[in-house]
């Protein structure tokens, strides 16, 4: 598979996504229904008006009735509204949902495999240190109204290696894979893959005919692409008998 065929996949995530509206009322059905109930409302006192308990010209029916349509008709336009509202807000969410992980199924299917199947590089390593840091994640807020904010701290271990790579100095900082497979007189290696192009990239007409236009509701990520260009899948070789420490 080329880069090509794997940003194809990722545009057919958004060609001809729209949100399907269902509305289970639709305007002239709620106009209708809006004059049979203010009809019912007539006819309930038609009887007073019959028995002359009510003093009622043909003006004031006309009048009345009048009142009664156009009275259905902005009932009509304003709960047409309001599910016009809540529909669309349902169907921006579910699409958003849909959109969301069809991306996540695209990196695993798709991006992932190819980036595994891109040629691997090996460069000894210039320097490996262990740089633990403390990370503390905060759950809970007054605003959530969950009461209280809970708080708990982790210890991560990431690396911080140094290669040479076309003539420059090449340092990153990460939680790398590792594995301690070479000889006991090895020395420390990356092995790493190379992507010389996007992947997860929106054709440029697409996006400006498309992004925020309300065809698609702005559900396509605002960004260049899902992947950049450069270095991807650090896997760190050691010798069997490593230990932690600095290489300088």
């Amino acid at each position: 598979m080329t880069a090509a065929e794997v940003n194809a996949k990722y545009q057919q995530i958004f060609e001809g996504l729209s949100p399907q509206f269902e509305y289970h009322y639709s305007f002239p059905s709620l106009l209708l229904v809006s004059i049979f109930v203010l009809m019912l409302l007539f006819m309930a006192s038609s009887e007073k008006i019959l028995q002359g308990k009510i003093d009622f010209s043909l003006e004031k029916l006309v009048i009345v009735l009048g009142t009664f349509v156009t009275g259905s008709a902005i009932i009509s336009v304003l709960v047409s509204a309001l599910l016009s509202m809540s529909t669309y807000n349902n169907a921006k969410e579910t699409a958003a949902a849909a959109v969301e992980n069809q991306i996540e199924q695209w990196k695993m299917k798709t991006a992932e495999p190819y980036l595994a199947s891109l040629p691997a590089e090996k460069h000894t390593l210039v320097y490996l240190k262990m740089a633990p840091e403390v990370q503390t994640e905060t759950t809970g807020s007054f605003i959530s109204g969950t009461g209280d904010i809970k708080s708990h701290s982790e210890l991560l271990t990431p690396m911080v290696m140094s290669y040479e790579k076309d003539g420059k100095l090449i340092t990153r900082t990460e939680k790398f894979p590792s594995q301690m497979d070479l000889s006991t007189d090895g020395s420390p290696v990356v092995e790493y893959v190379t992507l010389r192009e996007p992947l997860g990239v929106v054709d440029p007409d697409q996006r400006e005919k498309k992004l925020c236009s309300g065809e698609i509701l702005c559900l396509i990520p605002d960004k260049q692409a899902e992947y950049m260009p450069g270095d991807y899948n650090h896997t760190i070789h050691l010798p069997k008998n490593y230990r932690f420490t600095e290489i300088k």
